[in-house]
C-alpha cells in the first residue's frame, strides 16, 4: 500500500512539473550574506554578466483567449535599438509590455501555459526557439488556442548560451508572466451543447425506440384481453 501511495505521489509531482516552466538551465547565482561561497557565487556571476549584453525586448499579450481560437504573443529581442521593433508590433492586437535584460549570443525563447487549458505552437517549429541575436531582431510568434474557459497564466521563459569553461551553458535570463482570461463565445457553446446532444443521440433514440414497443405491446395485450371478455 505504501509503495503502491508513494508511485501515485511522484507521477502526481511529474504531471505538475511537466506544466511549469523548464528549470534546467543554470541560473544566474546569487550571493548571500549567509553563505559561505559568498565570494565564489559573486565572482561566478561577475564572469557571467561580463560575457552578455544589455538589449532590451518588448512583447505582447492577448487581452484574452477564446475557446477553439488561436491569439498571438509576440516576443521581440531588440538588437537593432531599442523601440525598433514599434512598427511590427503594431499590427498585432494586445497589450504591450517593455524590459532590458542581458543576453549572449544565443538566445531562447519559450511559452508556458497549463496544458489543460491552452494550446501553444511556435511558428517555425521547436527549432525556432532558439535563434542568433546578433546581427538583426530576434522575433518569436506563437498562436495560443483557449481549451476551455478560466484564468491560464502564460509564462514567457528566456534563456542565453553562455560559454562557461569552454562549452556552451544555457543560463537562465528572465521570464514574464501573465494571467489572461480565457472565453467561450455564445456560437461555441452552443456548438458544446449540439455536439453532448448528439453524443447521446444513439441512446435517447434506443430508449424512446424500446418505449413504444413497450407501450405498443401492452396497449395490444389490453386491446386482446377486452376482446376475450366481450
Amino acid at each position: 500500500m505504501i509503495a503502491a501511495l508513494a508511485l501515485f505521489a511522484y507521477g502526481l509531482t511529474t504531471v505538475t512539473l511537466s506544466r511549469q516552466p523548464q528549470t534546467w538551465s543554470r541560473w544566474l547565482p546569487e550571493p548571500s550574506p549567509q553563505s559561505a561561497t559568498k565570494g565564489n557565487a559573486a565572482a561566478e556571476r561577475s564572469a557571467i554578466l561580463g560575457k552578455l549584453d544589455p538589449l532590451s525586448v518588448q512583447y505582447k499579450w492577448p487581452e484574452k483567449l477564446f475557446y477553439k481560437r488561436s491569439e498571438q504573443v509576440v516576443f521581440v529581442l531588440e538588437v537593432e535599438g531599442e523601440g525598433t521593433s514599434e512598427v511590427a508590433l503594431s499590427a498585432v492586437p494586445g497589450s504591450k509590455e517593455k524590459a532590458r535584460v542581458e543576453v549572449g549570443r544565443y538566445v531562447q525563447a519559450k511559452l508556458y501555459g497549463a496544458a489543460d487549458k491552452v494550446k501553444i505552437s511556435l511558428r517555425g517549429g521547436e527549432a525556432a526557439s532558439r535563434q542568433f541575436a546578433r546581427l538583426k531582431n530576434v522575433e518569436w510568434v506563437w498562436d495560443v488556442e483557449g481549451l476551455q474557459s478560466g484564468l491560464v497564466l502564460l509564462t514567457i521563459q528566456l534563456t542565453s548560451d553562455v560559454d562557461l569553461g569552454g562549452s556552451l551553458e544555457p543560463v537562465y535570463i528572465k521570464s514574464f508572466k501573465k494571467r489572461i482570461p480565457i472565453e467561450i463565445t455564445v456560437l461555441e457553446t452552443c456548438k458544446i451543447w449540439a455536439t453532448e446532444a448528439m453524443e447521446f443521440w444513439p441512446f435517447l433514440t434506443a430508449a424512446g425506440s424500446a418505449a413504444v414497443a413497450f407501450l405498443s405491446f401492452f396497449g395490444l395485450k389490453r386491446t386482446t384481453g377486452s376482446k376475450v371478455n366481450a
